[in-house]
């Protein structure tokens, strides 16, 4: 199941960038991810905008401040359904992007 809660504001999160081994991903007006699933769990920052992410087929709204932590082997997907950019850093552990 995803889960998110508020936690901090836009600029702290984004400070964290430097020490994270991630990606920013910014999503425009009716954009997203594909519904997927990987072994690894990851988690996202929502730095501006609101959307909805899927946990298997269930909506979940996001806003700027939320962490959200999508678990391995869960289907998911990032939507923004509004009119305004969404942007987000997504967090993967290290172990796995490098292959270890």
């Amino acid at each position: 199941m995803v889960r998110s809660q508020s936690l901090a504001t836009a600029q702290a999160l984004a400070s964290v960038a430097t020490w994270v081994t991630g990606a920013l991903l910014p999503h425009g007006p009716g954009g997203g991810t594909p519904h997927h699933e990987h072994e690894w769990e990851h988690q996202v920052f929502v730095l501006e905008g609101s959307g909805e992410v899927l946990s298997g087929d269930t909506p979940h709204v996001f806003r700027p401040g939320d962490v959200i932590l999508v678990p391995g082997g869960e289907k998911h997907q990032f939507r923004n359904p509004g009119e305004k950019p969404v942007c987000f850093l997504c967090m993967v552990p290290a172990r796995k992007r490098s292959g270890q």
